[in-house]
């Protein structure tokens, strides 16, 4: 237990030594960094009214969550939002009621369409007692967003326990700085010597440094997919030109039919134009219907954004929308010289 409370002790001075720090930001402490690999704390809460013991408690059916310890500050250090309720406080102590927090997740899981604000809860992990007062639930204050700790494709359910309630104890200090950070590290590191010449600071790594090395091989394969997307795009606008023009060109003999019979070059143009928009609109829309079908199975690779993102199918649609354009002003100026006399000899 002294070693417990000692070690307590220790982050209580270093979170407050560190906020006093010119160029700190903000500053919080976590079981385990974001991004920090495949072993965790993985648990099963038993939610209010699953109590019970025995392998066929309801409990035992509930999905794992990842489960961490964290102090006041560490959702602002991240930026994690606060989508819901209130943060972690620094009255949340071990006296307080039990309180916790959810990622969105996770409130979408165990309490589907319910407000998860004032649900009850206890952080289990293979076994509960069998009888309710016996339980010490933990309240939920807040839900937060989606993080992912232990790699950029293995995405969980996340429960937060305020670290004077946990039996968990903070191993990774946070901080976030207003400039360099190296200053701020030298210095946090006296701070730690200071309060106790007996602990050992381990890697100093940038959050920036963690999610670079981790999406290294994702963004390698995305430059090599906007390439071959570009070119991709370069050869279908180019394509899409031509077949256009093709069209134009195998009804040459109708369009100087037409203008032996009178039609004037505008005629002429307009008449190619609303063709070959039409051709090309429902060519547009049918690739932005196709695209949203098959759109799901994009869902597991893709971080911090939508496979039917607005902005790319708008954009996609655009570049189609133009090149069917270019295609279709160039075969209406071709169409509108069509020569009545060389339609007439065919």
């Amino acid at each position: 237990m002294k070693e417990i409370e000692r070690w307590d002790a220790f982050y209580d001075g270093l979170l407050s030594r560190t906020r006093e720090l010119s160029g700190v930001a903000n500053v919080g402490a976590v079981y385990l960094r974001p991004l920090s690999g495949p072993i965790g704390n993985d648990t099963i809460p038993v939610l209010y009214g699953q109590e019970g013991l025995g392998e066929n408690a309801p409990w035992r059916s509930n999905p794992r969550a990842n489960t961490e310890s964290v102090t006041s500050g560490y959702f602002r250090t991240l930026g994690i939002p606060l989508l819901r309720g209130r943060d972690v406080a620094p009255t949340d102590v071990a006296a307080a009621p039990n309180v916790v927090i959810v990622s969105a997740s996770a409130a979408a899981r165990y309490w589907p369409g319910r407000d998860p604000i004032g649900q009850r809860i206890v952080v289990a992990t293979q076994r509960a007692p069998g009888d309710r007062e016996e339980l010490r639930w933990q309240t939920v204050v807040g839900v937060v967003g989606d993080v992912r700790y232990r790699g950029l494709l293995d995405p969980r359910l996340d429960i937060y326990l305020p670290a004077a309630q946990s039996t968990m104890r903070v191993k990774h200090l946070l901080i976030r700085t207003t400039g360099p950070a190296e200053p701020v590290i030298a210095r946090v590191r006296a701070i730690a010597r200071e309060l106790d010449p007996g602990v050992h600071v381990g890697e100093v790594v940038l959050m920036s440094d963690v999610l670079a090395r981790e999406s290294a091989p994702w963004r390698f394969a995305m430059r090599v997919l906007v390439f071959f997307g570009g070119l991709a795009a370069a050869l279908a606008t180019i394509g899409l030109i031509g077949i256009v023009w093709l069209v134009v060109a195998m009804q040459r003999r109708e369009l100087g039919i037409r203008a032996a019979l009178g039609a004037s070059p505008k005629q002429l143009r307009t008449h190619v134009l609303k063709d070959a928009l039409w051709t090309t609109s429902a060519a547009t829309i049918a690739g932005v219907l196709g695209a949203l079908a098959v759109g799901r199975a994009l869902t597991g690779v893709l971080v911090g954004t939508s496979p039917h993102d607005p902005l790319s199918l708008a954009g996609a649609a655009a570049v189609a929308v133009c090149a069917g354009g270019i295609g279709c002003v160039l075969a209406a100026q071709g169409a509108a010289r069509a020569s009545p006399t060389e339609a007439l000899r065919d």
